[in-house]
């Protein structure tokens, strides 16, 4: 059976680097069929006719459909970083390669996600690449190899009804609210001001805000006077998230860690806002608009000050 593969590269993020993106999924093809093999098309914007939402089922659909995720990462992208989110929760094997030659800023929460099994960031100079997938979907044959094996030598019956497991079902439905906060930190902080005046919002009005440190000066999370690693960072967050009762996400500004947030938040079954600047950027990510659904996740596009009212309704 040909195995499944999902590729994420940015698209409305940037497209500079559609080019490698195309190489890598010619290489990604000899392991498997590429779903997202439109990601590499130089003209996609002309060829696709699906609007956001359309965008958005279907990759989700490929992405439950899919058996690995490949993800060059060095371009920052909201929707490849919530594509990452949620396919890490569903427990994909995932592969994700950036470039530090770039110049650019590698998320903290996506490479504090590794962990050199089930989630791995590579970090390569772009001729090194096709050594890299060999070495990764080498490893995942030989783990389906062993899962067959493993497979054979269950009982009958084992997988189903043997033992009844009670699953931790914590979905932050304590009766006080808290709330978790996105913004850009190694995206970029031109909106750091508005952060804290929408934490401050929140706050003052509708409780707890888990990540306030989002919203100061210096967002680094230090303790003890020692900058924590990434791995914690990720763990910090995630353990944030889980226990948070709402979501509220400033995504006007690029950020790949505030699209992984978002998506680890939906399949975690958040109620989501996310606040959107179109005089500032009017491209906003498929992903986050196509996942707009008016109940569980709200998208508002605002100006200046209307983010108190948009608040209010939310909260309410």
């Amino acid at each position: 059976m040909s195995r499944k593969i999902y590729f994420c590269g940015s698209i409305r993020g940037g497209r500079q680097d559609v080019g490698l993106y195309a190489k890598i999924i010619k290489t990604l093809s000899g392991y498997g069929t590429v779903l997202t093999e439109h990601v590499g098309d130089g003209e996609l914007d002309k060829n696709e006719n699906l609007d956001d939402k359309g965008i958005h089922d279907r990759d989700i659909d490929w992405l439950k459909e899919s058996d690995a995720v490949v993800a060059e990462v060095t371009q920052p992208s909201m929707g490849v970083g919530y594509e990452l989110g949620r396919a890490n929760a569903m427990g994909k094997k995932i592969l994700c390669l950036f470039r530090p030659e770039s110049g650019k800023l590698m998320s903290g929460l996506v490479q504090g996600a590794d962990n050199s099994t089930s989630f791995a960031v590579k970090h390569y100079k772009e001729e090194e690449y096709p050594d890299i997938l060999k070495d990764f979907f080498d490893q995942l044959s030989k783990e389906d190899t062993d899962e067959a094996v493993a497979v054979k030598k269950r009982k009958t019956g084992e997988e189903e009804g043997a033992k009844v497991v009670k699953l931790d079902t914590d979905n932050g439905s304590s009766t006080e609210r808290k709330i978790y906060f996105c913004g850009s930190i190694t995206g970029g902080r031109q909106d750091a001001s508005l952060y804290k005046q929408i934490v401050e919002e929140m706050k003052s009005k509708y409780g707890p805000v888990l990540t306030e440190n989002v919203a100061r000066e210096d967002p680094i999370i230090a303790v003890d006077g020692k900058i924590v690693t990434d791995v914690k960072i990720h763990e910090m967050d995630m353990n944030w998230l889980r226990s948070s009762t709402d979501v509220v996400a400033e995504v006007t500004q690029v950020s790949t860690g505030v699209g992984y947030e978002i998506g680890q938040a939906v399949e975690m079954g958040k109620r989501i806002l996310c606040l959107f600047r179109s005089e500032v950027n009017n491209r906003i990510s498929a992903m986050i608009s196509g996942a707009h659904d008016g109940t569980s996740v709200t998208v508002k596009d605002y100006k200046d000050q209307e983010y108190v009212v948009i608040l209010k309704e939310f909260f309410q």
